[in-house]
């Protein structure tokens, strides 16, 4: 018993490290995205399109003599080129889109995209402030001094105490943020890498890269089709000049065969703009559907270079901030420097300087997130974020 309870806490310890993982951009996507998987539709069986659409089968009594009753058997044919018509329609029908799934599918994607962008802020978000948290505690300890030496200055004690509890707030709330992201999405205890994640140089030369096909379009394309099919039917319907074909049989045991069997043929010419009118009406169906589409795809242009000039700011501001604070490094570590060559090392100074350099990353860190999601603020508007379900468009090698 007593190696027992020395031997558990090791395998808890060993259970937990093997059951968490490290998870990139792709492995979230693979864990989280459902599937694909949507079941075929049922009913496969083909159309049948008989040559003959209709029979009709008549007698009449002659006297009520049943050697003289006469048969009629009369034979509708379908029009050429009808039943064509008939199964291309079927077909476009039954292989239509499921338009509803493919836009929630899209939007779940969208939301992992920026889900992850979210665990990338936080993630940064708390190293930063557990950075800064230090110097605090450090800054805390040089004042302690101080009081022992009664050097106080309660104005800097005042804006350390408050420092520290907004620091700690923030904390709390990242923390909380994290842990509702991970737990939404099954990554607790698991160790997330973010690697990959594209930075603000290749994103400005992603801007070049050429468009795929719109994703959007499929909806209007199987309109366009469907109404294709049905013009096409109508169309064949009117082709049909053959109206029936009769056999007559009348039953006389005076005549010869031959005049008891007769073939009649009916044509129809028609002349009705019943059917016209309702070609035509698909004809402005379509039209409409041309013209409106024509339409959204200006405004989706639109759409999309104004997008591009936000990212284009976005990414314009991050590196003018970048370069801002790197400039301010260095001339901060040369009056370290110099500072340390007159006097000696001051911790004050070099905390100063530290914590100016933390705060400065997460001002850093605000401007990379909105480039990010900017960037994929224009990959939505292009079609494209969708089609991404491997989270390739937030990895370094998007085509990979």
């Amino acid at each position: 018993m007593r190696m027992l309870c020395l031997f558990l806490p090791v395998f808890l310890v060993c259970t937990g490290m093997l059951s968490a993982q490290t998870v990139d951009v792709q492995v979230f996507f693979a864990q989280t995205l459902p599937p694909d998987d949507v079941p075929g539709r049922m009913d496969t069986r083909p159309l049948r399109t008989p040559l003959i659409t209709a029979y009709d089968l008549r007698t009449e009594t002659d006297r009520f003599d049943p050697a003289r009753q006469e048969y009629t058997a009369r034979l509708q044919f379908a029009a050429p080129g009808l039943a064509r018509a008939q199964r291309d329609l079927f077909r476009t029908l039954r292989e239509a889109p499921d338009l509803e799934q493919s836009e929630a599918r899209c939007e779940l994607v969208e939301d992992l995209y920026h889900a992850w962008l979210r665990l990338y802020h936080e993630d940064r978000h708390r190293k930063i402030l557990d950075s800064l948290q230090r110097v605090l505690d450090d800054r805390g300890r040089l004042y302690d001094l101080d009081i022992g030496r009664l050097r106080l200055d309660y104005d800097e004690l005042f804006d350390l105490r408050t420092a520290r509890t907004d620091l700690t707030l923030r904390r709390q709330e990242g923390t909380a943020e994290d842990e509702g992201l991970r737990q939404v999405y099954g990554l607790v205890g698991d160790s997330l890498t973010f690697a990959e994640m594209p930075t603000a140089e290749q994103i400005t030369s992603l801007l070049v890269s050429p468009r795929t096909p719109v994703y959007a379009q499929a909806e209007r394309d199987y309109e366009l089709a469907l109404i294709d099919r049905e013009i096409a039917l109508e169309q064949a319907e009117e082709r049909g000049i053959l109206d029936f074909v009769q056999f007559r049989y009348r039953g006389n045991p005076n005549d010869e065969l031959d005049q008891r069997f007769h073939v009649g043929l009916a044509f129809r010419l028609e002349n009705s703009g019943d059917r016209q009118l309702k070609v035509r009406s698909l004809e402005l169906e379509r039209e409409w559907i041309e013209a409106n589409g024509t339409l959204e795809d200006q405004m989706q242009s639109a759409r999309r270079a104004a997008s591009r000039r936000e990212l284009l700011t976005a990414i314009d501001f991050y590196q003018q901030l970048r370069r801002a604070f790197e400039s301010e490094d260095q001339d901060l570590a040369r009056l370290a420097g110099a500072a340390s060559a007159r006097a000696g090392v001051d911790p004050q100074l070099l905390l100063d300087i530290e914590e100016r350099r933390l705060r400065n990353l997460l001002k850093l860190l605000s401007a990379e997130t909105e480039v990010i999601a900017r960037y994929l603020d224009w990959r939505s508007d292009r079609d494209e974020l969708c089609l991404g379900e491997d989270g390739r468009w937030l990895n370094r090698t998007p085509g990979g």
